[in-house]
């Protein structure tokens, strides 16, 4: 898949959320309704040197955990790029066999 759009009316407004990749990075907008808040979550794919910015600065606030980029945001709308993370890795499920 190299991108998804959709719109979610909730009870609080209407959620937002758009990802695109192009070459090594994930492109994300997302819109958090009025009065509430949003738990995002993005891949680093293990990438030690991948950069998360935000509208073109780097993100201050976010932290790694379990390998994604972790954020607590505001309502409004946000705009990240998730910078040289690659491809995600393909799943060996050979491992699944029996």
């Amino acid at each position: 898949m190299r991108w998804v759009r959709l719109e979610y009316p909730s009870p609080y407004g209407l959620i937002r959320c758009e990802w695109s990749r192009e070459r090594a990075d994930l492109k994300l907008s997302l819109t958090v309704p009025p009065n509430t808040t949003a738990t995002v979550s993005l891949p680093t794919h293990g990438r030690k040197r991948a950069r998360l910015l935000e509208r073109g600065v780097p993100v201050a606030g976010a932290r790694i955990e379990a390998g994604r980029w972790r954020l607590e945001l505001e309502a409004g709308r946000h705009e990240f790029t998730a910078q040289g993370i690659g491809a995600p890795p393909v799943p060996d499920y050979r491992r699944y066999a029996e």
